[in-house]
């Protein structure tokens, strides 16, 4: 709904210039073809922000439009069908886990453990903070 008639006409003339330029790979046409192409990318980037603004200024005060454009935005629809794939993790002895009550409770011990394990790291040593998001033990 965001792609405006004119726009559909300038990616289709595009297209034929690269054809044409594939055909025929003249300095020339090869620099037609990134200009044109240059030109269809910032269009087609304006008019899908345009949209999305004036989508939500349209629905801000509906929650779930705006999620669902949120989703739309970062594909997840396109993502189901890895929804319906067995997860599979290691666990910590090194097994491979694919029974979803095994992979929760590993996710589990994981996560209930995080502060636990950096108490006693901090506790054993001096730690430090590294801006590139990692805690250091000195």
């Amino acid at each position: 709904p965001w792609i405006l008639p004119w726009l559909e006409d300038a990616i289709a003339r595009k297209d034929g210039v690269f054809r044409f330029s594939v055909k025929f790979p003249t300095s020339e046409n090869v620099e037609t073809h990134k200009k044109m192409k240059k030109f269809c990318e910032k269009h087609v980037n304006i008019a899908k922000e345009q949209y999305t603004k004036k989508y939500f200024k349209q629905y801000g005060d509906n929650s779930k439009k705006q999620w669902q454009m949120i989703n739309n935005l970062i594909n997840l629809l396109g993502r189901k069908i890895y929804r319906n794939e067995q997860l599979r993790v290691k666990s910590a002895d090194g097994k491979l886990l694919s029974n979803n009550i095994d992979v929760a409770e590993r996710f589990n011990d994981y996560f209930s453990s995080i502060a636990a394990n950096l108490k006693t790291k901090a506790n054993s040593g001096k730690a430090t903070f590294d801006p590139g998001g990692h805690i250091t033990l000195l």
